[in-house]
């Protein structure tokens, strides 16, 4: 009798847990978008998938209150305001933010486990990024397990109050199977450790946006510190993501074409090739950002970022599907035969126009 007390009272609490998660669910997602915006419905309708959502994690902790005042990261609580910005301005459906204390397992399983597999499942083609900022390490050097720090950690290598990996790699492989495209972004020292269990294709070859890919970048090797913000300045975000908003947000990745304008979009090959350069000038050399495919089926696609504010998008909806992003398909170029959408701003409607062939 007491064994089956004891067995009621223990299930109880895992589903008391679990609804207390799930009612904390609107605190987390912090943006819903109305609609998707009217690039964002050309963008589906290029893929064949209407039904895609986009959705971004971004986690953050700021505040370790067991650890010394010199390792404090304020400027992490920027980063995630940037990152809400960068991905609302890309048309991202939904924003989730674990921040602080609420970057647990608890909740990581449940959005893992529960929210986003139920999302994705009813939403065939979309694309999901998680991002990450904070303190993180490697236990046994460049080849050991990595650890990404929650904020009740006792010390910078406290393994017992983190998030391995390893686990976070398990939580991510079964919604790479559900989603289009996933890209994850993580900011802490010794990050590069992600790959160390499976490692990825490294940063050869130019994925194609039309094509299912699962990529990751970091901001440093395996066994390699990744510096904050600036010294003083408490209103800028690290170094790593101040960087992705210069990329992205201000276009600074964008191809720039021949009449010396720059492209509407950004290819993952542009972003990663402005973040390693960038970030190896502006750190003197002390980060070198790592990336790499996170699982065999995500070499071939990758994302494709927008640039400002985009009203027209120009593309062949079929030449679309099978030239790279790289080569010409994009910006103001019109082809013969191409379908030309106009994107209406003000009931964010797509109409198609035929092009000038008849």
């Amino acid at each position: 009798m007491r064994k089956y007390l004891l067995r009621v009272l223990l299930w109880t609490f895992v589903l008391q847990s679990g609804i207390n998660v799930a009612r904390a669910l609107d605190r987390f997602v912090v943006y819903e978008a109305p609609q998707p915006p009217a690039y964002e419905v050309v963008w589906r309708q290029l893929i064949g998938k209407p039904q895609a959502r986009n959705i971004v994690l971004i986690a953050g902790v700021s505040a370790y209150p067991m650890l010394s005042a010199t390792k404090q990261l304020s400027w992490v609580r920027n980063d995630i305001r940037i990152l809400t910005n960068v991905f609302k301005s890309q048309g991202f459906d939904e924003i989730i933010v674990l921040d602080e204390n609420d970057f647990n397992e608890t909740n990581l399983a449940f959005l893992f486990e529960q929210h986003l597999p139920e999302v994705f499942r009813g939403a065939p083609g979309s694309r999901f990024v998680f991002a990450f900022s904070g303190h993180g390490f490697t236990d046994k050097g460049a080849d050991g397990e990595g650890f990404l720090l929650k904020g009740n950690a006792v010390s910078l290598r406290d393994g017992m109050n983190a998030i391995s990996f390893t686990r976070l790699r398990r939580w991510l492989e079964p919604l790479s199977r559900m989603t289009f495209q996933t890209l994850t972004l993580i900011n802490s020292c010794d990050s590069g450790s992600l790959f160390n269990a499976a490692p990825g294709m490294g940063d050869e070859g130019r994925p194609d946006m039309l094509k299912e890919g699962h990529w990751a970048l970091t901001a440093s090797r395996a066994s390699e510190s990744a510096l904050a913000g600036p010294t003083g300045d408490r209103t800028r975000g690290t170094l790593f993501f101040e960087t992705f908003n210069d990329a992205i947000a201000r276009g600074k990745a964008a191809v720039v074409t021949n009449n010396g304008t720059p492209e509407k979009f950004i290819s993952y090959f542009g972003l990663i090739e402005y973040m390693k350069k960038e970030i190896y000038e502006r750190s003197q050399h002390q980060m070198s950002p790592t990336v790499g495919a996170l699982f065999k089926s995500g070499w071939a696609g990758a994302f494709v970022f927008r640039t400002g504010n985009l009203l027209e998008a120009v593309a062949t909806v079929d030449a679309v599907r099978q030239v790279n992003l790289e080569w010409g398909i994009l910006g103001d170029r019109v082809f013969p035969g191409q379908v030309t959408y106009i994107l209406d701003r003000a009931n964010y409607k797509a109409s198609q126009i035929v092009g000038n062939d008849g």
